[in-house]
């Protein structure tokens, strides 16, 4: 349930990994809320400054996004457009290599 999942959350993510965040800054996407009750905006600018190698996308979803109308689609639209591209930047290195190697 609900509560059970925030106590575990509350008891288990107590300290940000930074070593692990900065290993895969490249790979990682932050998504921030302009209306989160649990997050202060301070810690948006101070993500952007640290892991300026990750993504960062702003959403005007509340934290518990799953809950609202349309929260979660709206959620995976950005996510999707990162994966996208994620993937064209991967396309792009491949064709690149294919021609080097066919001249």
């Amino acid at each position: 349930n609900v509560l059970g999942m925030a106590a575990n959350e509350m008891a288990e993510v107590v300290e940000l990994d930074e070593e692990l965040v900065t290993r895969h800054e490249d790979k990682i996407l932050f998504v921030y809320s302009t209306v989160d009750e649990w997050v202060p905006g301070e810690f948006m600018q101070e993500f952007q400054l640290r892991f300026v190698n990750a993504q960062h996308r702003v959403v005007p979803n509340r934290h518990a996004f799953m809950m609202e109308l349309d929260g979660t689609r709206n959620v995976t639209e950005h996510i999707s457009q990162w994966i996208a591209v994620i993937l064209d930047e991967k396309k792009e290195t491949a064709k690149a290599v294919l021609n080097f190697l066919a001249s």
